[in-house]
């Protein structure tokens, strides 16, 4: 399949409910969304869709964001990366961080709760963006 690019959103959450409403949020918006439970899923989307947006709970359950964060960076995603948790804000930083570091697009972490508004307005503001190919 070829990699297509457009408004494409990748939702990575090991929770289900949580992955449903932060797809729905970003539909809103005009996303394509396409929702990974699991590390391997999203290796495999990768392979497919180009996305925009990758909204990454840092809470996934068989594996450690900043694994994601190391293969979407050997990968060249050039997505917008939205960490979401309800960890400490300085665990939130240094994931950011080390995000910046390996050269992703890291946006200001979304801590839970969260309301659906938060989703959309980051969504509405990635795809407002003008789309930019960094080397």
């Amino acid at each position: 399949m070829d990699v297509t690019e457009g408004l494409d959103c990748f939702v990575v959450d090991d929770d289900p409910d949580l992955r449903r409403l932060i797809a729905y949020s970003a539909r809103r918006v005009g996303y394509e969304v396409v929702e990974c439970g699991r590390l391997q899923e999203v290796e495999e989307a990768l392979g497919k869709v180009a996305p925009r947006l990758i909204f990454l709970d840092v809470g996934l359950e068989n594996c450690d964001a900043s694994q994601v964060l190391d293969m979407l960076a050997e990968r060249h995603c050039d997505a917008w990366i939205q960490l979401v948790s309800g960890r400490s804000e300085q665990e939130l930083e240094a994931l950011e961080d080390a995000g910046d570091e390996l050269g992703l697009r890291m946006l200001a972490p979304l801590t839970k709760p969260f309301r659906g508004g938060a989703i959309r307005t980051i969504s509405q503001s990635v795809a407002d963006a003008p789309q930019e190919v960094r080397a």
